[in-house]
Formats: C-alpha cells, sequence, structure tokens
C-alpha cells in the first residue's frame, strides 16, 4: 500500500514539473521574443549549418503532404461519381438503372424499347436555378441562389458503348461492353486531351481492343479503366502530382496486380 502511495506522489511530482518547465518556456519566449526571432532571422539569411536548406524541406514535404491528401479525397470523391448502366433515350422518360445485364432492352417506365449502355454521372444540381457543379458527397448551398445543391445524375456524352465477346477482351465473360477512351477520362477526372497524351506517350500501355481499319479506335472494359484510375490515385498519394515516369510504372503494376489482360498500342 504504502509503495502504491510513493508511486502516486512521484508521478504527481512528475506532472507538475513538466507543466512547471511548459509555463517557464512559454513566459520566457513571449518575454524575449522579438530576440529570438531576430537570431532565427540571421540563421536563416546566413543558412547557418543549413538551417535554410532543412527549413525548406521541411516546408516542401508539407505542402506535398497537404497535396497528396487533398488530391486522392477529391479524385476518389470523382471516381465514385461515374457509375455504368443503363439510359432510357426516350426525352418523355430519361430513365437511368444503375446496374450490369439487362434481359430486354424495354423501359419498364415507358414501355418502350430505349433502354441504351452508358456511364451515369453523379452531379449537384440546385433545387431552384438547376445549375451543376461536381458532387462532393454531401449536399451543400448553391452559392447563386437560395437552393440546394443535391445529388443528380446526367449521362455522360461519349462514343456509344459497344458489346463485344469476352474472349475477345481476356474476360471469362460471354459478352462484355467497352468504352471509348472520353470515359476513361471521366474515370480518371481528366481531360479527353489528357488521355490522348497518356495514350501517345505510351502512360497507359495499352487497350481492351482496337476497333476500325481505315482509323482505328481504342475502346476499354470498366475494369480496364478501374485499374488506370488506381494507378493514377496511387501516384496522386505521393504528393498530388503525376509525372508521366511513375505514372506508367503504377499504372503497368495496378494492371498486372488485378489480372487485366490488355492490347498493346502498335
Amino acid at each position: 500500500m504504502g509503495g502504491g502511495k510513493a508511486l502516486d506522489a512521484d508521478a504527481f511530482g512528475a506532472k507538475k514539473k513538466k507543466r512547471s518547465n511548459k509555463k517557464y518556456q512559454k513566459d520566457y519566449y513571449k518575454k524575449n521574443k522579438k530576440r529570438l526571432l531576430e537570431v532565427k532571422a540571421a540563421r536563416w539569411t546566413a543558412n547557418e549549418g543549413g538551417y535554410r536548406d532543412r527549413g525548406l524541406t521541411r516546408q516542401r514535404e508539407k505542402r506535398s503532404r497537404v497535396r497528396a491528401v487533398r488530391a486522392s479525397e477529391k479524385f476518389q470523391q470523382a471516381l465514385n461519381n461515374y457509375r455504368s448502366g443503363w439510359v432510357c433515350s426516350n426525352p418523355e422518360c430519361n430513365e437511368i438503372i444503375f446496374g450490369g445485364s439487362l434481359r430486354s432492352k424495354v423501359c419498364d417506365t415507358c414501355g418502350e424499347e430505349t433502354l441504351s449502355r452508358g456511364i451515369i454521372v453523379s452531379v449537384a444540381l440546385c433545387s431552384k436555378c438547376e445549375r451543376t457543379l461536381p458532387w462532393e458527397g454531401e449536399e451543400r448551398s448553391c452559392g447563386v441562389c437560395t437552393g440546394t445543391l443535391k445529388e443528380g445524375y446526367k449521362v455522360l456524352s461519349t462514343k456509344v458503348p459497344r458489346l463485344v465477346k469476352g474472349s475477345d477482351v481476356g474476360i471469362k465473360k460471354r459478352e462484355v461492353w467497352v468504352y471509348s477512351s472520353g470515359v476513361l477520362a471521366a474515370f480518371c477526372g481528366k481531360s479527353p486531351a489528357t488521355i490522348r497524351t497518356w495514350i501517345e506517350r505510351r502512360v497507359v500501355p495499352g487497350c481492351s481492343i482496337v476497333m476500325g481499319t481505315d482509323h482505328q479506335t481504342y475502346w476499354f472494359t470498366e475494369e480496364f479503366m478501374r485499374a488506370v484510375a488506381e494507378g493514377y490515385r496511387k501516384t496522386l498519394l505521393v504528393d498530388g502530382r503525376a509525372p508521366h515516369g511513375k505514372l506508367r510504372r503504377h499504372i503497368n503494376q495496378e494492371l498486372k496486380d488485378q489480372g487485366v489482360q490488355l492490347k498493346e498500342f502498335c
């Protein structure tokens, strides 16, 4: 019993001493703040013992971490905003159905055979002025009017997806949908021009299937696109930027890890 009390007294004394030291340091800095800042500025200017170099390195690393977190969060939300599904082309219906295959292309809402494959994008739609902004995962005020930006949907305008044999793209399915490079750009949150540059410079090492003879076009499965997008996300984790060399390595590795078969560009 006596030993326990002694330990408690020692712990209390240590805490009291720690609080006293903190108060002393705080009071000392407050009293000598001007002089300490002048000394620090002089060391920075003279780069005494590499003082400025170390400070600049810490600042760069801090900015890099902040960029990486912001870029990763923004990218993940953008990736979640794109989903494949079926869209009714009847202007009086515009039904949207998320998911994979359907037994019939007949729309359950309007009763017409007007369903087509597409990529549906989640957007922030204003309840009053109907302006749209990128969906960030939660409702927010419009900023232009008194309305609220709520989740809405729009169909991505790209080349019409095509249905091909699964064996043609290395997938054990009878049929699979393939999408254009414009959809790949959307999945990565980049512009179509950027994706074309990635293809030209072999940052994206290939595609799922090539179609056309005179004018060849590249098509991608959803598995392929998500692997490329994941490779891009992992590159952003470094410092929020994606130089082509590092991006190429991450995309190649992700395609390999996920077992995605690709057709190399000519």
